[in-house]
C-alpha cells in the first residue's frame, strides 16, 4: 500500500497572524503593586467562556527590582489550574494564550518571595480573541501541560504557540526537572485515512542556546500513553541527542487511530549573558548591572551551578583575570555569602589575596576578615600566607605558616597552611608532570585550568620558585585535609571521561581521563601522604 508523505509544523513566536479580537469585548488591563513580599489575588474578567481564547502578557517593567528574589504566577479557573511561572530578573515576564475549562471567573495570585529592595510593579493585560475560521486549531493554549489536556490539531497546518509558561532556569526550590515537565505542550491528532501515512514533525524556533527542544509521539493502549517510533529516523537518537535529549525534527509512521504528540521548548537568557561576558573584549560591551545578577543567579541556583556550560562559562571569565570582572565577584560574594559555596568563588579569592593589584588585593582580604571562615580553606590560607601586605600579623612557625584574621570582635582565627611546601616541590610535582600512557601530564592539560590551574615547566631550565608557589596555592585548592581521600586532586584522576560535560548525571567526570587504575597507585599514595601530612627532612617553607 502506497505510503503518504504529510508534514505537521510547530511555529514558537508571537502569535498574531492567526487571530483578531473578540467583536464587543474588552480588554482587562491593570497594574499590581507591592510594597513588600506576599500574595495578591486579582479577577481576570468575570464570566470568560470555556469556548472563547483569550491572552494574558504579565512582566515586571523594572527587572533590577526583583534582585534575586521571585514571584510566583499562577492563573486558575474555579476548578483547574491554568498555568503557574516563576518570574526572576532573568526572565520576567509571562505571555500565553488559554481558554478556561468551565464558564466562569479566572483568577490571577501573585506571590512575591524573597528579599526586597524596592516595591514591585507588575503590568497585566488580559485579551478576548477570535480565531479566524478554520484557525481554532492552529493555536496553542493552556492548560495543554499533560496528554490528557492536549490540544487537538490538524495535519497540514502550522500550529502557532507559545513556550513561556516556564522560567527560562529553574530558581529557588523549583528543580531543573520539574521546569523542563512544565515546558511541555501536548496535541492530540487524529487520524481518519486508512493508508499509512509518513509524517514529518517539525519545531521552528530561534536560537537555542544549545538548550535543545524535543517533538515526541506517543499512541493511546489501554488508557496510558506509549511511545510511538514506528517511521522514526534510526539515527535520530544519537544525532540529535544535546546537552538534554531531543529532537528539533523527526519521522513517523501513522495509521488510522489517536495520537498524541509531545512538544518542549524553553531556553535559559543569563546563559547569553554569560556567553556576551565571555566573549567581548571589553567590560563595557556587557552592562554591568546585568551581568551582576546574572552571575549572582549563576553561582546560587542550583539549575545553573550544575550546568556543564555554565561552569565552563565562569571559568572562562574568572580565566581572564579582568580586574573588573574579578572585582565584580568579590563585590558579589560581599552582598551574598551563598556564592561562597562555589569551589570557583574561592580559588578567586586565593587567587585575589596575592594579585599585584592591591585595591582587589585588599578587597579579597577584607572578604576573609568579614568572612573568617574561609581562612581555614588551605588555598586561602596559604595565599594568605604568602600575602606580604595583610593587616593582620603573619608568622612562620618551623611546622606550619599562621594567619592571625581578627573575628568579628576582634578575637583572632588562626588559618593554618598544615601542608609541607617541600614535600609538593619534590615529591608531588613530579608526579604532576610524570607522562601518562596517552603522552599527556597534568601540568599540561591543567595550564589552562582556573581552579586547578598549574604552571607547566620553562622550556628551558627549572621552575622559578613564584611558580612552585603559584602550584603549590593551587594545589591546595583542592585537597581536604578533614577527609584526604574526598581530596579532589585524588578523586579525578580515578574518574574517566565518558560523562564529562554532561548535565544532572551525578558522577565526578575528569577531562583527561583516568590517570590512575585505583588507590594503589604510586601516584595516588605520594599525594595521599602529602595530604595527611608528610614532611620532609629538611622541609622548604613556601
Amino acid at each position: 500500500m502506497a505510503k503518504k508523505v504529510r508534514h505537521l509544523r510547530f511555529a514558537f513566536g508571537l502569535v498574531l497572524a492567526a487571530v483578531t479580537i473578540e467583536p464587543g469585548f474588552s480588554s482587562e488591563s491593570f497594574k499590581i503593586y507591592l510594597r513588600n513580599p506576599g500574595m495578591t489575588t486579582r479577577n481576570l474578567g468575570r464570566r470568560l467562556s470555556a469556548a472563547k481564547l483569550y491572552s494574558l502578557s504579565l512582566s515586571v517593567p523594572s527587572p533590577l527590582t526583583l534582585r534575586t528574589s521571585v514571584v510566583r504566577v499562577t492563573i486558575k479557573d474555579p476548578h483547574t489550574l491554568i498555568a503557574a511561572k516563576t518570574l526572576h530578573v532573568g526572565d520576567p515576564d509571562l505571555y500565553l494564550f488559554f481558554r478556561p475549562l468551565t464558564d466562569g471567573d479566572v483568577y490571577l495570585a501573585v506571590d512575591w518571595k524573597g528579599p526586597a529592595r524596592a516595591p514591585l510593579e507588575i503590568d497585566v493585560l488580559c485579551i478576548p480573541w477570535s480565531p479566524k475560521p478554520g484557525d481554532a486549531g492552529r493555536l496553542e493554549a493552556e492548560p495543554n501541560n499533560t496528554w490528557r489536556q492536549a490540544n487537538p490539531i490538524e495535519l497540514g497546518k502550522t500550529i502557532f504557540a507559545t513556550a513561556d509558561d516556564a522560567p527560562y532556569i529553574a530558581v529557588g526550590e523549583e528543580r531543573e526537572i520539574e521546569v523542563l515537565d512544565r515546558a511541555v505542550d501536548w496535541y492530540r491528532l487524529e487520524i481518519q485515512d486508512p493508508r499509512p501515512l509518513l509524517v514529518f514533525f517539525e519545531i521552528d524556533i530561534l536560537d537555542r542556546d544549545n538548550i535543545p527542544v524535543d517533538v515526541s509521539v506517543y499512541r493511546l493502549e489501554n488508557g496510558n500513553i506509549v511511545a510511538h517510533e514506528q517511521g522514526m529516523d534510526p539515527v535520530s537518537a544519537p544525532h540529535e541527542v544535546q546537552a538534554l535529549p531531543g529532537n528539533k525534527f523527526t519521522t513517523r509512521l501513522l495509521r488510522q487511530g489517536t495520537y498524541f504528540v509531545r512538544v518542549a521548548a524553553s531556553h535559559p537568557v543569563p546563559l547569553r549573558t554569560l556567553q556576551n561576558a565571555v566573549q567581548k573584549a571589553s567590560s563595557a560591551q556587557v552592562p554591568e548591572n546585568l551581568l551582576a545578577i546574572s552571575l549572582e543567579i549563576a553561582f546560587t541556583q542550583t539549575a545553573l551551578s550544575k550546568n556543564p556550560q555554565v561552569a565552563d562559562l565562569l571559568d572562562q571569565l574568572i580565566a581572564r583575570r579582568d580586574t573588573s570582572r574579578w572585582t565584580l565577584l568579590l563585590e558579589l560574594a560581599e552582598r551574598n555569602r551563598a556564592v561562597l559555596g562555589s569551589l570557583q568563588m574561592l580559588s578567586l579569592v586565593s587567587d585575589a589575596v596575592v594579585s599585584p593589584d592591591e585595591s582587589l588585593a585588599r578587597r579579597a582580604r577584607d572578604l576573609v576578615r568579614k568572612n573568617p571562615s574561609l581562612a581555614r580553606n588551605p588555598g586561602i590560607a596559604a595565599a594568605l600566607a604568602e600575602s606580604v601586605e595583610g593587616e593582620a600579623a603573619l608568622s612562620r612557625p618551623s611546622d606550619k605558616a599562621t594567619y592571625a584574621i581578627p573575628g568579628p570582635k576582634g578575637n583572632a582565627s588562626p588559618a593554618t597552611v598544615p601542608l609541607d611546601y617541600g614535600f609538593f616541590v619534590q615529591r608531588v610535582m613530579p608526579v604532576l608532570g610524570a607522562k601518562g600512557p596517552d603522552g599527556a601530564a597534568c601540568v599540561y592539560c591543567h595550564a589552562t585550568h582556573t581552579i586547578f590551574r598549574l604552571n607547566p615547566p620553562p622550556k628551558q631550565g627549572d621552575y622559578s620558585e613564584a611558580q612552585l608557589r603559584e602550584n603549590y596555592r593551587s594545589a591546595l585548592k583542592v585537597v581536604d585535609p578533614d577527609n584526604p581521600e574526598n581530596s579532589l586532586i585524588l578523586r579525578k584522576p580515578l574518574s574517566t571521561a565518558e560523562v564529562e560535560g554532561t548535565l544532572g548525571t551525578g558522577t565526578l567526570a575528569h577531562g583527561g581521563g583516568q590517570r590512575w587504575n585505583g588507590a594503589d597507585h604510586p601516584a595516588y599514595k605520594t599525594i595521599l601522604d602529602w595530604i595527611r601530612g608528610a614532611k620532609l627532612t629538611s622541609n622548604r617553607e613556601p
